[in-house]
């Protein structure tokens, strides 16, 4: 059994307040749990109304699956939503 841990700090081009923000912080968890069964938090930058960053994790029988896994939420992400992602880290 495999662990795969990614962090992900993007801006959001269309949050213009925390509500905004917590809006699409809240869609993307969901869509991103659903589809891909992956937990997923919002782990800081909570006060910074145009900063997202997440910690998603994928437990699997392959790592490379895994990782894999984690490659398709990060791509999805930035095609559904309008973000630009500028760290990523994968443990």
């Amino acid at each position: 059994m495999a662990l795969v841990y990614m962090e992900l700090s993007f801006t959001i081009y269309d949050s213009y307040s925390l509500k905004d923000k917590r809006s699409t912080m809240k869609s993307i968890s969901k869509r991103m749990h659903q589809k891909y069964n992956v937990s997923i938090a919002e782990i800081s930058q909570q006060e910074i109304w145009n900063v997202g960053c997440v910690g998603v994790a994928a437990v699997n029988s392959s790592g490379l699956l895994a990782r894999k896994i984690l490659e398709q939420v990060m791509e999805q992400m930035e095609e559904e939503y309008e973000i630009e992602i500028f760290e990523k880290i994968v443990e």
